[in-house]
């Protein structure tokens, strides 16, 4: 993959996130079957470069507006306090799982969402025991049976009324993950004596931009696509930080 592709992908999300559609597939993407949202049909190069182009944007451009209004609001981060070994766990594993099951696999399968997302929502803001693993694991398992015995296809999509319902408040929809996935992340801070609600937003904008990014993966190539790039995304840093850490002692 050369520049010259990043770039027209790079215009090719820009134009999706003015209009998101469903009709946006990667080429070659199959439209449904087995392990069709299990299957990563984004080359690898691609996928590196547009990891590299988020983490370029998060440090030198949206991290000093955060650090900037943090320090402004006495914010303190919460995960400065998890141990290391712990937080490489969380941000590489669990995060990515979770989260993306929670605020992307629906956009595909919005029938499905009325079966996980309340119990997603519950093991999102509790700690990831052993149950709350479990849950997970079976919930994953589950998908898989039901992409192996075909029944998300098109036939088993929502009837045609409701479909068209759905397609017609996509942007909507899609956007609003989005959005609501970049403000749970303000859980991490810490707020002495409460917050400007006004200045607020700028501290998630990095979630906000990561999250589009993955989002449109997610709808234009599959699942598994959007667990990868987002535990690479959190990934790598930290288990960066933890050899550091490793190092300094």
């Amino acid at each position: 993959m050369n520049t010259l592709i990043f770039k027209q992908d790079l215009k090719n999300f820009w134009i999706f996130i003015q209009s998101p559609t469903l009709g946006s597939r990667f080429p070659g993407r199959r439209g449904d079957g087995w392990w069709s949202d299990f299957k990563i049909h984004t080359p690898w190069g691609l996928i590196f470069k547009w990891l590299f182009f988020l983490w370029g944007m998060s440090i030198f451009i949206l991290a000093p507006i955060v650090l900037g209004v943090s320090d402004l609001l006495g914010a303190t981060n919460r995960l400065h306090d998890i141990d290391i070994s712990r937080l490489v766990l969380l941000a590489a594993v669990w995060a990515p799982l979770v989260e993306e099951l929670l605020f992307r696999f629906a956009l595909r399968r919005p029938r499905l969402a009325l079966l996980y997302v309340p119990i997603l929502t519950y093991v999102l803001y509790t700690k990831a025991g052993l149950f709350n693993i479990i849950v997970v694991v079976l919930l994953l398992a589950l998908f898989v049976i039901l992409d192996l015995y075909r029944l998300t296809t098109d036939r088993y999509a929502l009837p045609f009324k409701w479909r068209r319902l759905y397609c017609r408040f996509f942007p909507v929809i899609f956007h609003g993950s989005v959005l609501v996935f970049a403000s749970m992340h303000l859980m991490n801070y810490e707020f002495p004596g409460g917050a400007a609600s006004l200045l607020l937003p700028l501290l998630i904008l990095p979630q906000w931009l990561t999250g589009l990014v993955i989002a449109w993966m997610r709808v234009r190539d599959g699942f598994a696509c959007a667990v990868v790039m987002h535990a690479l995304f959190n990934g790598l840093p930290v288990v960066l930080l933890a050899l550091l850490s490793d190092l300094a002692k």
